[in-house]
């Protein structure tokens, strides 16, 4: 079957059905992780403002450690997940240790990697947006190569920047789907929140009380679910391109952990 927007959506929706207790808990677990690592952020920031000016070395310091609270957990559940996917391609017992322990063992190289496609798609944004966003296609599969082909950060970008060349279309419509979709949930949130303000207080309080909570719910859900695309998507079409492209068996990408 060729490789389209449409085939690689329907794959990454086969594995989070296949796995949506492992996938959603590795990502809420992720949250957790955010929470408690982001915390020292927060006490910094606490003190900055604590004088009658703001003590700009600690202010800095909170941002940089809000900015790597962020950060750190994403790339390495990023990670987990896309292992899981490959697991689940392949028909291997698929676990939530595991896959946190392989990512674990590639964190150098994937956090040096999350810093050059950082870097590289502000210069894209900077210069009118469209070369960023190229720039993000074609570096779409840069995690799962770090992972199954132990390379290293730029040697990295340039096998996923190969890899992706003459799918690009492909990979950005997939994501742009999954984006849009993100939008169209959230903007339905939205809507609910606008009826919340609207039902007021008083005898409708009990309806306001019920309409944030919904709305609550529904933007974690959307967040969610986009979230489990934006994380097996890259995986989807890293196994899809090196079969069509250069014959390579997915039971062979997953033995390189064994």
């Amino acid at each position: 079957m060729a490789l389209t927007t449409g085939s690689a959506l329907r794959e990454a929706m086969a594995t989070i059905r296949a796995n949506p207790w492992r996938i959603f808990g590795l990502l809420n677990l992720m949250f957790v992780v955010m929470v408690v690592v982001c915390a020292p952020a927060g006490a910094l920031a606490v003190l900055a403002f604590r004088g009658d000016e703001p003590n700009g070395l600690l202010l800095a310091a909170s941002v940089v450690a809000l900015g790597l609270g962020f950060a750190l957990p994403y790339i390495v559940f990023q990670a987990g997940a896309q292992i899981l996917a490959v697991d689940h391609r392949v028909g291997r017992g698929v676990g939530l240790a595991r896959s946190l322990r392989l990512s674990l063992r590639r964190i150098l190289p994937l956090v040096g990697a999350g810093f050059l496609v950082f870097i590289g798609y502000m210069l894209g944004i900077l210069m009118l947006i469209v070369p960023g966003l190229i720039f993000l296609t074609g570096v779409a599969v840069t995690a799962p190569v770090i992972l199954f082909e132990d390379a290293g950060p730029v040697q990295a970008l340039g096998r996923s920047w190969t890899l992706t060349e003459g799918s690009r279309w492909t990979v950005f419509g997939a994501f742009a789907a999954v984006y849009l979709l993100s939008q169209a949930g959230t903007f339905m949130a939205q809507l609910l929140l606008v009826g919340a303000a609207a039902a007021g207080s008083g005898e409708r309080l009990a309806l306001t009380g019920i309409l944030w909570g919904v709305t609550a719910l529904l933007f974690y859900l959307v967040y969610l679910v986009s979230l489990a695309f934006y994380c097996v998507l890259p995986a989807v079409f890293y196994v899809r391109l090196k079969e069509d492209r250069e014959g390579v068996e997915v039971g062979s990408l997953a033995a390189v952990f064994e």
